[in-house]
């Protein structure tokens, strides 16, 4: 059975177009509404085609978007990072009232030890990337009051109809309707995964493929401003997480249109005791970003 890292508070850790080619047709009808013939205006008509033009590349600029990955990747934390985090995150729920009621409807360690994976081979300092299916170092709530548990879970949910895994979560879908697949670990198994940074692909930026040499769409890397390590929200289920993501920031908006809801130690604590509401108002902590290859 694997073992998790306790943490209580501040003080020391217990181990434990429409389609092209198709244009609107036109008609003009009389007042008694019999249909005319209409008169034809060259010059509007090739407004309106530029119009519709204009419109029919937006439309598919948005599909492509709507179809690259969001966070596939991010730079994991090493276990005693992951510790410090975890001791902050503790210290801001001691602050709140509500925090040992909101962490009380959430499933507690003992309920779901059993499922967790053994940590990963790294180095303990080493920083290395972690994609679906990895192993990664994470926080959890214990079921003690604001004590809480670094833990070991395998990235991306299995599901039946999908070859692979599912990794994010949009976070308008979970909070939807209550019989979505990430309501229930939405309300009872949240967690939180530190990062020192995570990769977005931009929508029409390209770079040479390192390996063939054709165009790939090119990466950038978000990290904070201030150096520390991104908490980002997630949530639960048999051993395996998923990312939950939002709208982008004003940073990442140039490159993608969503991006992993990344949140401070107060944000962070704002998420474990289910206060979305409140969450969602507040800013993301201040990003950078850096393109790579």
């Amino acid at each position: 059975m694997a073992a998790a890292l306790l943490f209580h508070g501040y003080r020391p850790p217990v181990y434990h177009m429409p389609p092209r080619g198709m244009f609107p047709s036109m008609a003009v009808y009389a007042p008694s509404g019999h249909c005319q013939a209409p008169f034809i205006n060259e010059r509007e008509i090739d407004s309106a085609r530029i119009g519709l033009m204009v419109q029919c590349s937006a439309q598919r600029q948005r599909d492509r978007r709507k179809d690259l990955a969001v966070c596939r990747r991010f730079v994991a934390v090493d276990r005693a990072e992951v510790a410090r985090v975890a001791t902050e995150v503790a210290r801001a729920l001691e602050a709140r009232g509500d925090a040992c009621e909101g962490l009380g409807a959430l499933d507690a360690l003992d309920d779901f030890q059993a499922s967790l994976s053994e940590p990963t081979s790294y180095r303990p300092s080493a920083r290395h990337d972690a994609f679906p299916s990895s192993v990664v170092t994470l926080i959890v709530p214990t079921g003690f009051g604001t004590q809480l548990a670094v833990a070991d879970m395998t990235w991306g949910y299995q599901v039946p109809w999908k070859k692979g895994v599912v990794f994010n979560t949009r976070i308008e879908t979970a909070l939807g309707s209550s019989s979505n697949m990430w309501r229930v670990s939405l309300e009872r198994r949240r967690c939180l995964v530190p990062a020192w940074s995570f990769f977005e692909s931009h929508a029409t930026e390209t770079v040479p493929s390192p390996r063939t040499g054709k165009p790939m769409r090119r990466l950038y890397s978000f990290a904070r401003a201030d150096g520390t390590p991104l908490i980002l929200a997630g949530i639960h289920e048999a051993g395996r997480f998923s990312l939950v993501t939002t709208e982008p920031s004003t940073v990442v908006a140039p490159v993608h249109d969503r991006m992993p809801l990344a949140l401070s130690a107060d944000g962070a604590a704002l998420w474990l005791v289910g206060d979305f509401a409140t969450l969602l108002d507040l800013d993301s902590p201040a990003l950078e970003a850096e393109p790579t290859g």
